[in-house]
């Protein structure tokens, strides 16, 4: 177990072998726990929306309500990996940004066990500076980070991460380890 409660591989080939295990179980647990649990809560709710499982991704497409310029697909896209650890988590009270704007309309809230906001960030900027030093930033996969960076800085998050430094160097021993699959 290492520093935060983060069970970390003791070496590189290590968690080569965890990562390889990982890798070649998911997508049987996507598929085999994951989708069924979904599926039901749609079932539930009698939500019209199909599932589909792409190796470690789910996916819930639903019928768009509007026709827009189609750049968002009427899908949702659920990645399950190895790369993170998920820690620091926890229960954090979801509500959709027009509740209480729509008068007449109620809408569903969720509290979903969640990685905190800091860890996030620092994810997301570690990922930026390989990219940067990589020189690997094309396309709109690599503009997501940024934006996602931006926005949790606007919500305080990147200033709270920034003093947490034992969040940040558990981050970065978690990536130096990654780095090697």
């Amino acid at each position: 177990m290492g520093e935060n409660g983060e069970a970390l591989p003791k070496t590189r080939s290590e968690e080569k072998r965890w990562s390889s295990e990982v890798r070649k179980r998911l997508p049987e647990w996507v598929e085999g726990s994951v989708q069924p649990i979904i599926a039901e809560a749609l079932a539930a709710e009698a939500l019209a929306a199909a599932i589909r499982v792409e190796g470690e991704k789910l996916f819930i497409d639903y019928e768009a309500a509007t026709v827009g310029s189609g750049y968002v697909a009427p899908s949702v896209m659920l990645e399950f990996g190895a790369r993170s650890t998920g820690e620091p988590a926890s229960l954090r009270d979801i509500a959709c940004d027009a509740a209480g704007l729509i008068e007449g309309v109620t809408f569903p809230t969720a509290r979903p066990r969640v990685m905190h906001a800091e860890r996030t960030f620092w994810e997301k900027a570690t990922a930026i500076h390989v990219f940067c030093l990589q020189e690997r930033l094309r396309g709109d996969r690599f503009a997501r980070h940024w934006h996602d960076v931006a926005r949790l800085d606007e919500a305080g998050f990147a200033a709270s991460a920034s003093a947490d430094r034992d969040l940040a160097n558990a981050v970065a021993r978690h990536k130096t380890m990654s780095a090697a699959t």
